[in-house]
Formats: C-alpha cells, structure tokens, sequence
C-alpha cells in the first residue's frame, strides 16, 4: 500500500491500517530513537505514544505526508520531552547523541568492504563530528532520507542540513588523512 492509501485508510478508522503503518516503520523508528538514549523501554513507550497519538489525531493527518519523516519526526521529539523532562538535558544542542555507534546492518557493511584499522580510523574521524553531524549523517546515509525529509526530523532549513552533512564529510576527509 502507497503512504497515501495508507493515511486514507487511517483516516477512515480502520486500525489495519495503524497495524500495517506500525509493523512497517517500528524497527526504523526504534534503531533512530535509541541512539538519543540508552533506555529502550522509554524509546518503546515513546514509540507507543507516538501511534496512540497518531490514532487520536487521525483525522487531521494530511494524506501528502510520507509517513516514515513524520513518524520519525514526532517520536523524535517525544523522546527529546521525556529526556528534557526528566532534567536529564537542558538544551537539545547540550547532549550528545551517540550516532557513531554502528549497528548491525553497518557492522557487516564494515566487515565486508573495510579492515579493522579502516573502521578503528573512521570511528575516530566520527568523534570530531557535533550530534547534530553525527545524526544528518545517519538519517542521510543509513536512513535513505532526502534532505527535505531530514529538515522536517530535524526541524531546520534545507541549506542548514546540507551544511551539516557537506561539514561532517569534510571534517571526516581531513581526519581520514
């Protein structure tokens, strides 16, 4: 089903649509919100508000919204309420968020194409990147995302997120030499 039969489906109430939008995005929304804090069961119950809302709200959900952007986007910030609620950060640009750590899908990414020594030097070229670098990377390169979807995540201007990740690349560069 397109994301707009989807969100049409959605909007009618019928929660086959909800199960179909949750079973697809879930683990994509997990691997992303679990790099802002190591407490997965806040992430999944951030992940689950993030649905129960989407379910209250139905109806006023536009049907030109591509859903994985939008879910990312508002499980993002839920996590980012409940982290600053918690007086655990005070400002979302005061906490680093730990988009160097690889996973799975990386790690064989790595293993194939890369030595040890090759993926030791680019974990260290990362650790010279912002969190901000760090995750315009992430949801770039390992999410697919365009840089219109990742605006709308990171809720800043298009030139702002090619600036980041134009940057961070750079800075790699230097540090891979």
């Amino acid at each position: 089903m397109t994301d707009e039969t989807l969100w049409q489906s959605l909007r009618d109430g019928e929660v086959k649509a909800l199960e179909m939008i949750y079973k697809r995005e879930v683990d994509h929304l997990y691997s992303y919100a679990v790099r802002f804090t190591r407490d997965e069961d806040m992430v999944m119950d951030a992940i689950q508000d993030t649905f129960e809302e989407l379910w209250n709200k139905r109806k006023n959900v536009s049907h030109q919204v591509t859903i994985r952007p939008y879910l990312m986007t508002a499980v993002r910030r839920r996590v980012l309420y409940i982290l600053k609620s918690r007086k655990k950060i005070l400002e979302v640009s005061d906490f680093e968020v730990d988009f160097a750590e690889i996973d799975n899908r990386e790690k064989q990414w790595i293993k194939s194409e890369e030595t040890k020594e090759t993926h030791h030097k680019l974990h260290q070229s990362m650790e010279f990147l912002s969190a901000r670098q760090k995750e315009a990377l992430y949801l770039k390169f390992f999410q697919n995302l365009s840089y219109e979807e990742i605006c709308s995540i990171m809720d800043i201007n298009y030139q702002s997120v090619r600036n980041l990740i134009s940057q961070a690349l750079k800075k790699i560069k230097e540090e891979w030499k």
